[in-house]
C-alpha cells in the first residue's frame, strides 16, 4: 500500500512537458494606477467603566473630552460618538 501511494505521488509530480532554460528573457515592468475612495464615515464607541476604581481615569475622561471634540471638529470626517458604561444595572440609563 505504502509503495503504490509513494508511486502515485511520483507520478502525480510529472509534468508533461520537458523543461526549457531560457536565459535571455525580459520581464515587462507594468504600472498600474488605482484610485482609492476614503471612507470618512467613522463610529467612536466610549465604554466606561464605571466601576469605583476607574475614578481617577474617569476625571481624566472629563478634562480632556472638549480637546476630544475640537480635535474630530477640525477633521473633515463625519462622527458618530456613542458611550456605554459598564454597570447594566445603573439607573440614570
Amino acid at each position: 500500500m505504502t509503495r503504490a501511494a509513494a508511486l502515485l505521488a511520483t507520478l502525480a509530480a510529472c509534468q508533461e512537458y520537458p523543461f526549457v532554460y531560457r536565459p535571455n528573457q525580459r520581464v515587462a515592468i507594468t504600472t498600474v494606477r488605482e484610485v482609492i475612495v476614503r471612507n470618512t464615515n467613522t463610529d467612536v464607541l466610549f465604554i466606561i467603566d464605571n466601576s469605583g476604581s476607574m475614578t481617577e481615569e474617569q476625571a481624566n475622561l472629563k478634562r480632556n473630552t472638549a480637546i476630544f471634540i475640537a480635535a474630530l471638529a477640525q477633521s473633515e470626517n463625519i462622527y458618530r460618538v456613542g458611550i456605554i458604561t459598564t454597570d447594566a444595572r445603573d439607573e440614570a440609563c
